[in-house]
């Protein structure tokens, strides 16, 4: 027995492949949800998800009361792959740069809760801020 993709994943796939084609691009809009839904007789849940996968894995933008663009460069994020700011950045091509804005050491026995779970930090710790920029921007 053959078991079938979800049917969200293949019109992903569909949206996707015609920007890598070069059919959409940068800064092209996307279908929206409502050509989607038309097109691919969707449900508007269906239809949202389909736009909210396409923009989680960097190929598109999107931007409120304007629509969803392909992105300039696509940084591909998968929960698979997680590549560090500068490695992603090179990759796509820009130039990455960081700007420290702030660095102190806490207080030792300094915790913390992340993400619902509990830290206890022992010996120092060094909280840094700092701005990410590709390209000076």
């Amino acid at each position: 027995m053959t078991q079938s993709l979800p049917k969200y994943f293949t019109i992903c796939q569909k949206i996707i492949s015609r920007i890598k084609q070069g059919k959409l691009l940068p800064g092209m809009r996307i279908p929206s949800e409502h050509e989607i839904i038309a097109r691919y007789r969707v449900s508007n849940t269906t239809a949202r998800k389909i736009l909210q996968e396409i923009e989680d894995t960097g190929w598109a933008v999107r931007i409120k009361g304007k629509g969803t663009f392909v992105r300039t460069a696509n940084v591909e994020r998968t929960a698979t792959r997680i590549l560090g700011f500068t490695r992603n950045m090179i990759e796509a091509g820009y130039t990455p740069s960081t700007k420290v804005l702030g660095a102190r050491t806490l207080k030792t026995g300094y915790s913390a809760i992340v993400n619902d779970r509990f830290y206890a930090m022992r010996g120092p710790v060094y909280a840094i801020r700092r701005l990410r920029f590709a390209d000076d921007v």
